[in-house]
């Protein structure tokens, strides 16, 4: 999967994120979102490529990060997505840096 399906996936970042700083593991946090088809997918295959996007993305940002993503505003949420999205894609980051 790519940065191209599913934009920030903002409400299902936002939900791992809260698993996640119960939870402080990312492996657990995949786990338990399968189990409980945290995502709401149609099909187990689907969880799994969209919460490995996801947690890909969410890793990268810092526990202060998260936590503002977790209680931040909307408007904050957003941002902190697109830096996510810079963070893990290289050719976003340059092109954000660069054009706009």
């Amino acid at each position: 999967m790519s940065f191209t399906t599913g934009g920030l996936f903002y409400q299902e970042s936002v939900s791992l994120t809260n698993l996640y700083l119960k939870i402080k593991n990312w492996p657990e946090v995949k786990e338990t979102a399968l189990a409980n088809n945290l995502l709401q997918a149609r099909t187990q295959s689907t969880a799994k490529r969209v919460l490995q996007e996801i947690t890909s993305r969410l890793a990268l940002l810092t526990d202060s990060q998260l936590k503002l993503l977790a209680t931040g505003t909307r408007l904050e949420q957003n941002y902190l997505l697109w830096l996510a999205v810079c963070k893990r894609y290289a050719f976003i980051r340059e092109f954000a840096l660069e054009v706009l």
